[in-house]
């Protein structure tokens, strides 16, 4: 979104294979069932922000199975950590644990809120942010490219990740990210500000009977996700209504009550 405009929204129905979380050199896979784009092209203006992520992003922020940063043993020492409360999540009661990086680490780490259950010590919620004192330092990781004359860089990037509780196994269940960018024409001084965004929600597990995806059928999880679709579809949520995008998407799915198994027959 370039001030409240939005610019570009893509959006897809997925099915994921969650490879194990040790003991294989196998990936995750992601194949599309259904996708669209919307684009606003009337803008002759428009300055062209693409996100370094893909379909594999939110995936990456598993952070079960690729250790948050915070969270890892190596890192421990980098962060402070204080118990700040005892609150009730998802119905279970969780140990609220803030972090922050230490003051002479000069580099670029995380602060936030980790959301620990009391009696299993399960993930069930983590938010957290780049140190923004120290973020352009990594400005080069957010960008792929801007338009030619633009300088771009990040000021916020938030990240949230939640955990859901089934027969006393936890599972991936909603992902999202923030990150809010600056972009200066070269010799202007003023600067528009860009807002891009993404969102996993994980509306149903299968754990029996499960394989691997056929090579044809994977989607390219590691390329841009808005430049692998190339149309809208007008009827791409069928008679349901339209996703704002500014909604929680696992709450509006559930409000909406979809049945996104259909676009799997």
């Amino acid at each position: 979104m370039k001030k409240s405009e939005l610019q570009t929204y893509s959006e897809a129905v997925l099915r994921i294979y969650k490879s194990a979380y040790s003991g294989t050199l196998l990936g995750d896979q992601i194949k599309v069932l259904k996708s669209r784009k919307i684009e606003n092209t009337d803008r002759s203006d428009t300055l062209a922000v693409r996100l370094k992520a893909g379909l594999s992003t939110c995936l990456d922020l598993d952070g079960a199975k690729n250790i948050f940063d915070f969270l890892s043993v190596e890192n421990m020492p980098y962060y402070v950590y204080r118990i700040t409360d005892i609150v009730t999540y998802d119905e279970e009661a969780a140990y609220a644990i803030e972090f922050e990086q230490r003051d002479y680490v000069d580099r670029p780490l995380y602060k936030g809120t980790v959301y620990i259950n009391t009696s299993d010590y399960g993930i069930l919620n983590a938010e957290f942010e780049l140190n923004q004192e120290q973020i352009q330092k990594v400005k080069d990781s957010f960008i792929t490219n801007s338009s030619r004359g633009f300088n771009t860089w990040p000021v916020s990037v938030k990240y949230s990740v939640s955990y859901r509780k089934m027969n006393n196994r936890y599972f991936l269940s909603h992902v999202r990210g923030d990150l809010i960018f600056l972009s200066k024409q070269k010799k202007k001084l003023f600067h528009s500000q860009f807002r891009v965004f993404f969102e996993l929600a994980v509306t149903d597990i299968e754990l029996n009977n499960v394989t691997r995806f056929d090579r044809e059928e994977l989607a390219p999880i590691h390329s841009i996700f808005s430049k692998t679709i190339n149309s809208y579809d007008p009827t791409f949520w069928g008679s349901q209504d339209f996703l704002r995008p500014e909604d929680n998407l696992l709450q509006a799915l559930k409000n909406m009550k979809v049945n996104l198994q259909e676009f799997s027959k």
